[in-house]
């Protein structure tokens, strides 16, 4: 091959990629690496395979899953307000430039997070950047944001959605700064982005975590954090207020594993005062646990350590902010995720959706419906129902409240739940009349949950609660902030009580029952 002129190489790569992505259209089968690919990926270099792999997702040449809708029914969840096929996602890193999300989609992911996305372009580290582990099932890179810009990616993102054959699922946007924005200007650099790509994203994410730009793990210290996280939030409600507040994508941080647990304390504490709607647990480590088998050459090379390493690690960090947050903000468990135990664990942990990434470098699309196949078994093996039931389950009453109410109405909320769990529309056996969540609030056995009272901060008596009225239709776009859920009044929020049986109906098991 290496014989021939540049010409004929090209025409022989067009012709055999040609030939392959003719079968993958007809078949919708083709597993790469199954056919001995995995092995022939892993002889080229990392950053080449990273490339070619995001070819063979746009070029839906990888796996197609085929779902088992009976035994995945159990995989069905939703998170601020939004359904999940399933809660495995596609971590940021691999589509960094938003080109193959159908495809990635198409693997069986229940969302996949594109990016990270920088405002203007950049060309990242210097390469080499990426280095397999192999001994270990571990990567390190140091990418260091290298990205299309906002103009590229946004135009991704519309040549998406001009498409006729659109794979269903949850798509987010994570958000970077450039690399020669000084740390005081970040703020500029990410809503510069949500201003522009908020439109496009099921949920945005604030990437500050990342240890391949320098000084950008500083923004994760406790005011640096609050500035930030407040001008994004409110770049996000500038941009969209022509929509309903439910309607905007949720705010979403990523947080790095290597902190320390006063800036973590730190971390909920501006989470909790701003109502952020979800934190990502965790980003890539720069330590190097004694455990790595690889050899010492790959194991010093500079940059975030990916895959089973770090699983460890990210799922106490993941276990401890569920804890510091009262399981009040829904977490996404990300790092060292490769079989569906894995997945279990940290959901038990507190996640209520998982990412992954390096496990397809080294077991490919098939990992997806593998990773379903085992939570859905563990999840029925201990009894649960959904996976919702089983979030934080490792935790007991005693550590995370039963919601966090006030004492005179924990009684009825608890009544409720036990009478009325039925009626919730966000259980998967709830009636067929359940309403989406951008919808109406329906009547459950003749009283009206007054939902969108718990988007605001009054406090109403017991003597009270009878009163409250609202007609059945209601649009939840009256309600008021969604931010404001998460309104603290010496530790506990100040819902109104039929606002908090709300709560307990709309989740009975997750996290978002706490807030």
């Amino acid at each position: 091959l290496f014989a021939m002129g540049t010409l004929a190489r090209i025409f022989y790569g067009v012709a055999v990629t040609g030939s392959v992505s003719a079968w993958a259209l007809l078949t919708d089968r083709v597993d790469v690496y199954a056919l001995g690919g995995g092995k022939l990926m892993r002889l080229l270099d990392p950053e080449v395979a990273h490339r070619l792999a995001i070819f063979i997702a746009k070029s839906r040449m990888a796996v197609t899953e085929h779902h088992d809708k009976e035994k995945w029914e159990i995989l069905q969840t939703r998170v601020w307000g939004r359904h999940f096929h399933n809660p495995i996602g596609l971590a940021a890193g691999f589509d960094k430039h938003a080109e193959a999300i159908d495809g990635c989609l198409a693997m069986g992911f229940g969302f996949v997070e594109v990016g990270s996305v920088t405002p203007k372009p950049q060309p990242g580290n210097p390469k080499p950047r990426v280095f397999r582990l192999v001994d270990d099932q571990a990567v390190i890179n140091r990418y260091g944001f290298n990205s299309v810009g906002l103009s590229a990616f946004e135009a991704n993102l519309v040549s998406r959605e001009l498409q006729r054959s659109i794979v269903p699922g949850v798509v987010g946007v994570n958000f970077g700064k450039n690399k020669t924005t000084p740390e005081a200007e970040a703020g500029f650099d990410y809503c510069e982005g949500v201003r522009c790509l908020a439109q496009y994203a099921d949920y945005i994410v604030i990437n500050v975590s990342s240890p391949n730009t320098p000084g950008l793990r500083n923004l994760q210290s406790k005011e640096s954090l609050r500035g930030l996280l407040s001008e994004v939030v409110n770049a996000r409600d500038i941009t969209l207020m022509t929509r309903p507040q439910q309607a905007r994508p949720p705010v979403v941080v990523k947080i790095a594993p290597d902190v320390s647990h006063e800036d973590l304390e730190d971390i909920a504490s501006v989470v909790k005062e701003l109502g952020i709607d979800g934190v990502i647990v965790s980003n890539t480590t720069v330590g190097r646990p004694e455990t790595l088998k690889s050899s010492e050459s790959l194991v010093q090379e500079k940059g975030g350590l990916s895959g089973p390493p770090l699983f460890e690690k990210s799922t106490e960090v993941l276990r401890e902010f569920y804890r510091l947050t009262d399981g009040k903000v829904p977490l996404i468990g990300c790092g060292g995720v490769s079989s569906g135990v894995d997945a279990y664990a940290k959901i038990r942990a507190g996640a209520s959706l998982i990412e992954l990434y390096t496990a397809l470098v080294y077991q490919g699309p098939r990992v997806v419906g593998r990773i379903k196949d085992e939570l859905a078994d563990c999840l029925t093996r201990d009894g649960f129902t959904n996976v919702a039931q089983a979030v934080g389950a490792d935790f007991s009453r005693e550590e995370i409240p039963l919601a966090a109410t006030e004492p005179q109405v924990q009684n009825e909320i608890k009544c409720w739940r036990e009478k009325r769990a039925e009626e919730s529309f966000c259980r998967l056996n709830a009636s067929p009349r359940q309403r989406k969540y951008t919808g109406s609030i329906r009547r459950c056995s003749g009283r009206r949950l007054f939902h969108c009272g718990c988007l605001m901060n009054r406090r109403l008596s017991e003597a009270h609660k009878d009163d409250l009225s609202l007609d059945q239709d209601r649009d939840l776009s009256d309600a008021g902030t969604f931010g404001s859920w998460s309104t603290r009044s010496g530790g506990r929020p100040t819902f109104p009580v039929a606002a908090q049986i709300g709560l307990c109906l709309l989740e009975p098991h997750g996290p978002v029952l706490a807030t």
